[in-house]
């Protein structure tokens, strides 16, 4: 049998459009980019004066690298897989949907929302795109959902978070327990939907967090609680009253949060005058 020749260095061509691609979304998005006039929930668990400086416009001196915006785009697709498996399976309610509360100062938008029960309508519009063979079998899939989860998935309707991480830290978390960070967005959330449940097509009876391991799409699920509303509260509240006196606070990067601070110079960190 002859021996079948093989390049002896892999083509770059895909590896080098991937690079290009996100260096071109991030110069739109820098081109596009204006201040926040209000904190961010997916920010408040960060190191407050980073949260002021980013407020402030202030340039950041250590934007992030084309490799881990590469994990961020993997992320973002877990999540749509995340996502497509509520709505298609008949959970899914809403997504993104976006929170404002002016009193706080502060806006985020929850990445779904989801029914314990499933939901067999489908509307006559997805009928006509799908067409008869993927409608049959998503109805199918919808029956054999409620014949598996039935009485499973908890009571009312529920707000999510969708997070991915490395295995690695998937490992961590299932044995230390998610970040603050993370719960604290989520507690954001939570507080929000109490004070202004409006905003929400849909009643919403509990929140959680929902972490995936991108190496094998394996979930963990943590409920939030009151504490979690209290402490994004008073993060908050600690938040506005520093931005009235114009009182800039002190950095609190630590460990990983100062590898991916955007306002690192050196050994220095968040140090850059606003």
């Amino acid at each position: 049998m002859d021996l079948i020749e093989r390049e002896a260095t892999p083509l770059r061509g895909f590896d080098a459009m991937i690079d290009l691609y996100i260096d071109l979304e991030r110069q739109r998005k820098d081109e596009d980019y204006t201040p926040p006039d209000r904190w961010s929930a997916s920010q408040l668990g960060y190191c407050m004066r980073r949260q002021f400086l980013r407020r402030k416009g202030v340039p950041e001196t250590a934007p992030m690298d084309t490799t881990t915006l590469r994990r961020f785009q993997l992320g973002r697709l877990v999540e749509r897989l995340v996502r497509s498996v509520y709505w298609r399976m008949g959970y899914g309610l809403a997504e993104e949907v976006h929170l404002i509360d002016e009193d706080l100062n502060v806006s985020g938008y929850v990445d779904l929302l989801a029914s314990s029960t499933v939901n067999h309508d489908i509307p006559q519009e997805k009928e006509s795109e799908w067409g008869p063979e993927w409608t049959e079998w998503i109805k199918k899939i919808r029956k054999q959902a409620e014949r598996e989860f039935a009485g499973k998935l908890g009571e009312g309707n529920v707000g999510i978070e969708i997070k991915s991480t490395s295995s690695f830290a998937f490992k961590k978390f299932n044995t230390q327990g998610p970040s603050d960070h993370h719960m604290l967005q989520v507690g954001t959330y939570a507080l929000i939907a109490e004070r202004f449940p409006d905003q929400f097509s849909h009643p919403v009876d509990r929140w959680e967090l929902l972490l995936v391991s991108k190496d094998d799409v394996k979930v963990l699920r943590y409920a939030v609680n009151e504490k979690w509303k209290e402490r994004a509260q008073f993060r908050l509240a600690s938040l506005n009253i520093m931005w009235e006196m114009g009182d800039m606070p002190k950095c609190e990067c630590e460990g990983w949060m100062k590898n991916y601070c955007p306002y690192k110079e050196g050994d220095m960190c968040c140090e850059v005058a606003a």
